[in-house]
């Protein structure tokens, strides 16, 4: 999907440096797995005690947009690219999983997973902006098209891969 969606969005080689990111993240075993994966702001919801909730947590096995159960890492990733949290922030939300018992990915498969979650909204903006037939749920879509887009770019300029050898 990544390698796919990659090329479809920016070319060859784009794709030929989303498969060396591929290359250097090793698939780690044992790696806590979640299945919701939907991490946009629209998805939660502050209570009137102040509470936090996450609204939408089921289903998704069915949707056939979705990647499927992933590791942890796509999860805090994801969450990260949908509140576009950087620096302090993305520090703030892995310091969290680590005090709740996870334990933080090293930067280069954080950004690996952060780079294939771009591919994935990429995929499904696309998807949805071509199958829509109303005018401002489609421009709406494209503009999502665009932000994924250029998180996706983002993504992959700070690759190592990227860089001129």
């Amino acid at each position: 999907m990544l390698l796919a969606n990659v090329a479809e969005c920016l070319g060859d080689e784009a794709r030929r440096v989303a498969e060396a990111e591929m290359g250097r993240v090793a698939s780690e075993l044992g790696v806590a797995c979640a299945g919701d994966g939907h991490y946009a702001p629209h998805e939660w919801i502050r209570s009137k005690t102040g509470t936090i909730l996450k609204v939408d947590v089921g289903g998704h096995e069915m949707d056939p947009t979705w990647t499927g159960e992933q590791p942890v890492y796509w999860d805090l990733a994801a969450a990260a690219a949908e509140w576009d949290l950087n620096g302090d922030q993305e520090a703030t939300l892995l310091r969290g999983y680590v005090e709740a018992g996870g334990r933080a990915p090293d930067a280069p498969t954080l950004h690996f997973y952060r780079l294939a979650y771009a591919a994935h909204r990429v995929g499904q903006a696309a998807f949805f902006a071509e199958a829509e037939t109303d005018e401002e749920e489609r421009r709406r879509l494209k503009r999502s098209l665009d932000r994924w887009r250029e998180e996706l770019s983002r993504c992959l300029a700070e690759s190592p891969a990227a860089r001129p050898r």
